[in-house]
């Protein structure tokens, strides 16, 4: 994959600006997507994490935010859990103007609604590759590095930052727990056919392994 540090160099001005449209929100509702998408569990940090974001933001952008929203999902925005990891794609990711429709619209078609289900497609592979699509030019790989580095309980851990980070190389730096977890997110039939055929943990971990290899072949 390409070295994305001048990509997110130019793209820097961009980025903040559309972090601050989506992220410009009631202050109640930053402060929930930074306790649930950013584990954040101590309220006085979410509060602080929430500060953060809005320092980013301009006041006008409130009411254009919420409303992009609610035409793309046809809901008011409430915090909820189908929402709450946009915000934290655009503030990693750096997604443009120019891009955030097709983000916007396969986001809509996947199941991966930036680490939150959101619309089933038949198939998991499916699903997963049309979100890969479209992040995978959005988010760099030092991302999939930072989220390993610093966030280490697996069970802070969205699922989609495990598959970025075992799609983009990043297998050998992963605890077993992380390993594990990736195993309970292949596709059932895939599971299934490991199980059967009575492998050794380690051999579980070779083949789950192959898995994501072929997805990082897929979109590199």
């Amino acid at each position: 994959m390409a070295d994305h540090t001048e990509i997110f160099r130019e793209r820097s001005h961009k980025q903040d600006e559309m972090t601050a449209l989506m992220l410009k929100i009631k202050a109640e509702d930053v402060r929930y997507i930074a306790v649930e998408t950013l584990g954040k569990t101590n309220e006085k940090e979410a509060g602080i994490e929430a500060t953060k974001y809005l320092t980013k933001a301009k006041p006008s952008d409130i009411i254009t935010a919420l409303q992009e929203i609610e035409r793309i999902k046809g809901k008011k925005y409430s915090g909820d859990i189908a929402f709450a990891g946009i915000p934290e794609t655009l503030y990693q990711g750096g997604i443009t103007q120019a891009e955030l429709q097709e983000w916007l619209k396969a986001c809509k078609q996947t199941t991966y609604c930036s680490g939150h289900r959101y619309q089933p497609l038949p198939s998991h592979d499916e699903a997963w590759q049309t979100y890969s699509k479209v992040h995978s030019e959005m988010i760099g790989k030092r991302f999939a590095a930072e989220t390993i580095k610093f966030k280490t309980s697996p069970v802070r851990l969205l699922d989609t930052d495990i598959i970025q980070a075992a799609t983009w190389g990043f297998w050998n730096d992963m605890s077993k727990n992380l390993k594990r977890r990736l195993f309970l997110l292949l596709p059932v039939d895939k599971q299934l056919s490991i199980k059967d055929r009575h492998l050794t943990p380690e051999e579980a971990m070779k083949e789950t392994r192959k898995y994501y290899d072929k997805m990082q072949e897929a979109f590199t």
